[in-house]
């Protein structure tokens, strides 16, 4: 923070400005946490270790659920990472990025989370090893095929995929062509295709599963978690009410909110290099500024509000 001159220049003053700001804000933030409505699997070890001794040149859960995160938040959704093994309490929509090395005693739980209105997407790959991360016996996706409702037909690492096109096609309109992973699924009884293959032999096979369970539903993609493949499902995942409309959407700006012990706490970034205006959805005080805030916010460029709601 301070040069090799020992004189204090703008790293220090705003080294400064954050510890007066973090004492100002302390006291609100105790026994707050973050609310987050779209969740990505993440944070266990088993599972992102194990891909890689053999990785077939496909990315890690870690940089698949990094995709998905992306997609979100440049969406403006609340989104954070969740372990699968942990409650999914709050969740709108909860993605799981091919976790190939697979924990069966997380399905019990999903399950009783989708069965109360929770939408479940399920990437390529998932439960296709155990804990030993040896390959399963059973036909794919393994342990997951009750919950899924389908079972994987034919799969393949795309080689050369500029000269083998391959899209995937959602009914519900939108496309994407993929360059990593390919599977063919076949749905049970009860199961619906959301989304068919276009490209080669494997035009109008079944490439995204839909199984409606209680309130919620389950999706299982075919395919890894890629900037377009994600674009595609998104008019899929709008249709079935998991993607929530972001309280605050103004371009190069991030909100955060934080809830518990009667306090509701929303922090606005701005990281642009210009001032925005920026409509909340409640009007509350800034606690940085020490001033109100009716309903509009104005930030410089680099600033930061964090407004007790209410």
């Amino acid at each position: 923070m301070i040069d090799h001159d020992n004189v204090p220049r703008r790293r220090y003053r705003e080294a400064a400005q954050l510890g007066r700001e973090l004492g100002r804000i302390g006291p609100a933030v105790l026994g707050t946490s973050v609310e987050i409505d779209v969740g990505v699997a993440g944070a266990d070890f088993a599972s992102l270790w194990g891909h890689e001794p053999i990785t077939l040149g496909l990315p890690s859960p870690r940089n698949a659920g990094e995709t998905v995160h992306t997609f979100f938040y440049n969406r403006g959704n609340s989104v954070g990472c969740v372990h699968p093994g942990d409650s999914l309490a709050g969740l709108r929509v909860f993605f799981v990025p091919h976790f190939a090395v697979f924990d069966p005693a997380w399905i019990a739980g999903w399950e009783a989370w989708v069965n109360d209105g929770g939408v479940l997407v399920i990437g390529a790959r998932t439960g296709s090893k155990d804990l030993n991360n040896n390959v399963v016996a059973e036909t794919l996706p393994g342990a997951l095929r009750p919950l899924v409702g389908a079972t994987v037909e034919e799969y393949g690492k795309q080689n050369a995929p500029a000269k083998r096109l391959l899209t995937l096609v959602a009914n519900a309109g939108g496309e994407a062509v993929t360059d990593l992973w390919y599977e063919t699924l076949r749905p049970d009884a009860g199961t619906e295709v959301a989304a068919t293959w276009k490209g080669r032999h494997l035009t109008g096979e079944p490439a995204v599963t839909l199984r409606r369970v209680g309130r919620g539903a389950v999706l299982y993609v075919g395919t890894y978690f890629t900037a377009p493949v994600m674009a595609a499902l998104e008019p899929v995942l709008a249709g079935l009410g998991a993607l929530p409309t972001p309280a605050v959407r103004v371009s190069g700006v991030e909100t955060v909110v934080r809830a518990g012990a009667g306090k509701r706490l929303r922090f606005v970034i701005n990281h642009n290099e210009h001032a925005v205006e920026v409509a909340l959805p409640a009007s509350g005080e800034d606690l940085i500024a020490g001033v109100a805030v009716n309903g509009c916010l104005s930030l410089e460029a680099g600033a930061v509000a964090v407004v007790r709601e209410g």
